[in-house]
């Protein structure tokens, strides 16, 4: 009698791995597309109205809000931002505002890649660029192409601008060493 029992026992679990061999195998396979072109089915998570704050022990402050944003696949700390504003308030109440067309804004640290029609405005100075990768994490900022700098009495193009965000200090140059640096200065009270 127990070798009956085992018997069917036995066959009973042969013939339920066959069942789940044979499931797995070809009832859930993925179909394969003609010349085996891979399709990835993308969902965009579509958020709307996003706001980021956050703030450092120093008191300094960084604000972000955006009209709609998508998360990107793959990269699930990242979020594609679009019509962005930006603030950075330090503990002493100066305040740096970004706006651009797009963002890349990584939840875990902060780093934010902005591009498209970007401007940047501290007090009386205003850049306007395609590029600007603030590193949080590296306390640097990146202004690059098509970078222009106004203020009351000067206006400079050049190809890239690095900004310090510990010191606050920049550095302005050309990536390529023939080339200068384009300065436009017009006293506005009319002395040199």
């Amino acid at each position: 009698m127990q070798k009956k029992i085992f018997f069917q026992l036995f066959f009973f679990f042969i013939t339920l791995a066959i069942s789940i061999f044979i499931y797995k195998k070809y009832l859930t396979s993925e179909k394969i597309v003609e010349n085996k072109k891979t399709i990835e089915v993308v969902t965009k998570d579509l958020i709307k109205d996003i706001k980021y704050k956050s703030s450092d022990l120093n008191g300094n402050t960084y604000l972000i809000t955006a009209k709609t944003g998508t998360s990107i696949p793959g990269k699930p700390n990242k979020i594609k931002l679009e019509n962005v504003i930006a603030k950075l308030i330090f503990d002493d109440n100066e305040e740096i505002n970004v706006n651009a067309k797009f963002a890349i804004y990584d939840q875990n640290n902060y780093d934010t890649e902005f591009t498209e029609n970007i401007v940047v405005t501290y007090g009386f100075q205003k850049i306007n660029c395609e590029n600007l990768n603030v590193s949080f994490s590296k306390n640097i900022a990146i202004l690059k192409n098509n970078l222009i700098y106004e203020n009351l009495t000067t206006k400079l193009s050049a190809d890239q601008m690095e900004i310090d965000m510990l010191s606050r200090t920049s550095k302005i140059f050309m990536l390529d060493n023939n080339k200068k640096v384009k300065i436009i200065y017009s006293p506005k009270n009319g002395t040199n």
